[in-house]
């Protein structure tokens, strides 16, 4: 087992749990209240996924990192070593819609697929994504998800050929 997997665990079992809560409640009262019952349900899972991040990021040791805002919000992830991140914690950072930087640095193992579970970070503003094995495609992908970015360091990625530049040169 991986270390701090049960803790990674908790924000999938809370949204489950909720949706189960969710679906009675939704037979007992009738379409009447689904809307705030949904958004009590989102709210639940967003915390959840910032306790499960915040667990997965302790197990990853000192070389990671994660800032929340004065409101509890996680807002900034960094990760010295990527090296045991997995397309798990990609698919749980892609959760994190109020994250504003995340960066991940030394991992071979990224790739195409697993940058795609990152484009609903809408309030994304700095992305590190070194040494990694992502394509021209990754790129593609991070400059239509995210076009208002600030910072963009794609540094030691070498499957990555001329064209990126072009693709990165779309960003305003």
């Amino acid at each position: 087992p991986v270390e701090g997997g049960d803790d990674l665990g908790i924000g999938l079992v809370l949204r489950v749990l909720v949706r189960q809560v969710l679906a009675v409640h939704e037979q007992e009262l009738g379409p009447q209240q689904p809307d705030a019952l949904r958004l009590k349900a989102r709210v639940v899972g967003m915390q959840g996924d910032v306790a499960a991040a915040q667990a997965r990021l302790k197990a990853l040791g000192n070389t990671a990192k994660a800032i929340l805002d004065a409101n509890g919000k996680l807002v900034e992830i960094v990760i010295q070593d990527g090296s045991e991140v997995t397309a798990e914690d990609l698919e749980l950072f892609g959760r994190l819609k109020d994250l504003k930087k995340l960066q991940i640095f030394n991992c071979r193992d990224l790739n195409d697929a697993m940058v795609s579970n990152l484009v609903g970070l809408g309030k994304l503003e700095t992305l590190a994504l070194t040494n990694t094995v992502i394509t021209d495609e990754a790129v593609q992908t991070i400059t239509k998800a995210f076009p208002d970015l600030i910072e963009l360091d794609l540094s030691s990625n070498t499957n990555m050929t001329s064209s990126a530049m072009r693709i990165i040169a779309t960003l305003t």
